[in-house]
């Protein structure tokens, strides 16, 4: 069991990446001479001479191959206890050919771990317990000393005998062992970019490294690789600064598409109205009817766009279809597409496409990619004729890719107005509504999960399933709990046991104690 958390945390509850992460160094500081832990564990680096550097995307750390290193005390979390699986991930950039340690808890010929980069170039790593079984991962033919940025990944599955190694979110090789991989924990400080007793420098950059107390899958190793920050609380944007007076500068880049989507995707609901219950698509992304345009709403995002940040790109997008040209209103006002990775992550920022207002079919571009084991949320708004953007005029539906870069099975909508309360007997009651228009998949039930008052959300394991009783009010009722926080997660469930993939979640305290007795004072007029 991992314990409650010491300092705040970045780790956003539920995720299904979250689970197990006690170590999470975003590197994020941009100066000083420490790393943070964002995971709350309060496991601190300290820096013995690596510079800071731009990296990737965000800050980064530059380590000389001689002399730098960071370091931190023995940490109980971080030691393989011979109970559950580890998983090491850090995003380097090295030349270096030598035998060069990112990561190192093991003392010399002692039980523990490590993660390098061997020599030659290629990922390697080690682990030993104190039975003096060890496991050793084998060179295999992946260099990454091209001094280019990789996401390198080790698992170690204590249940599989196994050790996997990942190089930006592929498996690149895999050992195992009949032993019986007992506790290999130990009482040696952990050192970042150092073995210890000063040999084996990292020479090279890196910009973020995780531990995470369980072996992960190796879907979940494509979908870090793909958004290394998913299981982190979203921040808030700052407003652009105006500056005056300097130069503009237009960036080109380029977009490499893993898979292609073949086909669609369809709303089957009217786009003037507003959509709380979202199912995964097939067919062709369409609107089924088109009804009136509705109150619109005081946001002018391509005028507001245009005044504030210059003629951006979807500024002039937006703007050019509204007027039908740059000077003449079109009094019909358009539609515009939009994508994220859910619901709540929408680019709004970026148009994808525009078309006629009543349009009943939107093309998806050709540069667009859909990576394996993904989704994608398609969101449709509408404007009037002056660019105000219709408050209800939306529609959103969810693309899933399966592991082959397939349309994936469909699966059933979100649950909607998951509320949780204490009942007597100090259980915690559960209900939720469903909502089966615009589904792709009826559901057979529901799996509920909680993070046993723990605050990580185990999705392994449902606590419990209720069967599917149609379209009304589901609910469940946990056994007599002790005082605590729960938290918990529904997810409905198809036919084929494909899961809706909700990460809403509700929170539950338990009080068994009565409340503190007081002391009733008297008071007296005083004239």
């Amino acid at each position: 069991m991992i314990s409650q958390r010491t300092t705040p945390s970045l780790i956003l509850p539920g995720h299904p990446l979250s689970k197990g992460v006690v170590g999470c160094w975003l590197f994020n500081e941009g100066a000083g001479n420490t790393l943070l832990d964002s995971s709350g564990y309060h496991h601190t680096w300290t820096l013995s001479g690596p510079t800071w550097e731009t990296g990737k995307s965000g800050p980064a750390l530059r380590f000389n191959g001689s002399t730098d290193y960071a370091s931190m005390g023995d940490q109980n979390l971080l030691d393989v206890d011979g109970t559950t699986g580890i998983t090491l991930v850090a995003r380097v950039k090295t030349t270096s050919a030598a035998d060069q340690f990112v990561l190192n808890k093991r003392p010399s010929a002692a039980a523990g771990w490590n993660l390098r980069v061997y020599t030659g170039g290629y990922i390697q790593a080690y682990w030993k317990d104190a039975e003096g079984d060890a496991l050793s991962a084998s060179i295999d033919g992946v260099q990454v000393n091209d001094g280019q940025w990789h996401d390198v990944a080790l698992v170690h599955d204590h249940a599989a005998h196994s050790m996997t190694r990942y190089v930006d979110g592929r498996q690149t090789g895999t050992v195992n062992s009949n032993a019986s991989f007992g506790n290999a924990a130990n009482a040696a400080s952990v050192y970042l970019g150092m073995n210890e007793g000063g040999a084996n420098y990292f020479s090279g950059s890196m910009e973020f490294v995780y531990f995470i107390r369980r072996a992960l899958t190796a879907a979940e190793i494509a979908w870090l690789y793909r958004e290394p920050f998913a299981f982190l609380q979203p921040v808030g944007v700052r407003s652009p600064a105006m500056v005056t007076g300097g130069s503009t500068h237009d960036l080109a880049g380029s977009i490499s598409a893993t898979s292609n989507l073949s086909a669609s995707a369809k709303v089957s609901r009217n786009v003037s109205g507003q959509i709380r219950a979202v199912a995964s698509l097939s067919g062709v992304l369409s609107v089924t009817s088109a009804s009136p345009a509705t109150t619109p709403g005081t946001v002018k995002a391509w005028r507001s766009g245009a005044l504030y940040n210059g003629l951006t790109r979807a500024a002039s997008k937006l703007g050019t279809a509204l007027t039908g040209g740059l000077f003449w209103t079109r009094r019909t006002g358009c539609s515009a597409l939009y994508r994220g990775p859910s619901r709540v992550d929408v680019d709004f920022d970026t148009i994808l496409s525009v078309v006629d207002r009543d349009s009943q079919q939107i093309a998806l571009p050709s540069y667009l990619s859909h990576e394996p084991d993904s989704r994608y949320c398609y969101v449709v708004r509408r404007f009037n004729g002056c660019g105000d953007l219709e408050q209800t005029s939306s529609a959103a539906v969810v693309v899933r890719i399966g592991a082959d870069g397939e349309l994936a099975n469909a699966v059933p909508n979100e649950i909607l107005d998951l509320h949780a309360s204490q009942i007597a007997g100090n259980r915690v009651q559960l209900l939720w509504f469903y909502c089966h228009l615009d589904e792709q998949a009826a559901p057979k039930g529901f799996n509920v999960y909680w993070d046993s008052g723990a605050g990580q959300i185990d999705f392994d394991e449902p606590l419990a399933h209720v069967a599917y009783l149609g379209p009304k009010r589901h609910g469940y009722v946990s056994d007599s709990l002790t005082d605590g926080a729960y938290r918990f997660t529904v997810r409905a469930v198809g036919a084929d046991q494909t899961e809706s993939m909700s990460l809403s979640s509700v929170s539950c305290s338990i009080a068994t104690s009565p409340p503190p007795t007081i002391t009733m004072l008297v008071a007296e007029a005083i004239r």
